[in-house]
């Protein structure tokens, strides 16, 4: 009888947390969509609008949705976005669609981007966690779901298809690299504007055991803190406190920064494939709108063309970030 109530007065400790503890953020479906949302309309009243609940804290129902939406798929190309890169979201899916890749998505962070996405057709996941957490868990998870994922910040415009013109040349050249990661032209630590993942068990393992790690530690640094922790957990240049004692190890390699070229510059135009807005101060939605309205010399003149190499040993942490 003890160990009954026991069980009993456990369950209802366990009934009491989820219900009070777990956070969720709900959206509003409208009663007519065809995008990645639709597999959830069976949870709803046949044809008429309703809400949906998302789990903060697991996400469960965007892993499952995410599952579903690259079911079949070899690769993939995703980025996540607020609703302050709205007016982008669909510039963004038809540039990728005019290389005829058919499989994106975004990891919406808020309910604005959400419906945006519902209202426009966007395939979409609605994960609205912390950047660094949504970074880091999906990438895990997309790994797990066994495709070849690129990663793509909102403010980064792809002049060519990145597979083709970035990813597919990296691996001919060495086919073990797990991770392909952009750069700086200024200092040699990583950027995670743009990041390309191969479903390996090693890849599976590191971004598992960075995504706890930066769940960990993600009130220091400020808010560039999970591109210093990526350097750090990748063992480049930063040293990061608390470690765990085992790190996964993954054979990555940076990408060609006049392949990638951003605000710290390049050295080369005619390489170029896409442009990074970042470290470009009050200038990104200007120069995205003309990269999307077809003035690529227009959004270039941000971009400073060096005529040598800059001396990478005068940025010292944390100025270059």
């Amino acid at each position: 009888m003890r160990h009954r109530s026991l069980i009993l007065l456990l369950a209802l400790a366990a009934f009491i947390c989820v219900t009070f503890f777990v956070n969720y953020e709900t959206l509003t479906l409208p009663p007519n969509h065809s995008c990645l949302q639709q597999n959830l309309r069976s949870r709803l009243p046949d044809g008429s609008s309703g809400t949906v609940k998302f789990s903060v804290s697991s996400a469960p129902d965007a892993f499952t949705i995410l599952q579903t939406r690259i079911q079949g798929a070899k690769q993939v190309i995703w980025t996540l976005s607020d609703k302050g890169y709205i007016p982008f979201l669909r510039p963004w899916r038809d540039r990728l669609y005019s290389f005829n890749r058919s499989t994106i998505f975004v990891a919406s962070l808020d309910n604005e981007t959400a419906t945006y996405c519902v209202e426009h057709d966007i395939p979409f996941v609605h994960y609205p966690e912390e950047l660094g957490v949504v970074k880091f868990v999906l990438s895990s998870k997309l790994a797990a779901f066994g495709v070849e994922a690129l990663f793509t910040e909102m403010d980064v415009f792809w002049i060519e298809d990145p597979f083709l013109s970035v990813v597919q040349p990296m691996l001919k050249v060495d086919p073990s690299l797990d991770l392909l990661i952009t750069g700086h032209v200024n200092h040699l630590r990583v950027n995670i504007g743009v990041f390309f993942a191969r479903p390996t068990s090693s890849v599976i393992a590191f971004f598992s055991s960075l995504a706890t790690y930066y769940h960990l530690r993600r009130d220091l640094w400020g808010p560039t803190r999970d591109q210093i922790i990526w350097d750090g957990y990748l063992r480049n240049i930063d040293e990061l406190p608390d470690l765990p004692t085992w790190i996964p190890s993954v054979h990555w390699a940076k990408i060609d920064n006049n392949l990638v070229g951003a605000g710290d510059g390049v050295y080369r135009y005619d390489l170029l494939k896409a442009i990074h807005m970042h470290s470009i101060a009050g200038s990104k939605p200007d120069e995205l709108t003309k990269l999307y309205r077809g003035d690529l010399e227009g959004a270039l003149k941000v971009i400073p063309l060096h005529s040598k190499p800059l001396d990478v040993h005068l940025c010292g942490f944390p100025k270059c970030w």
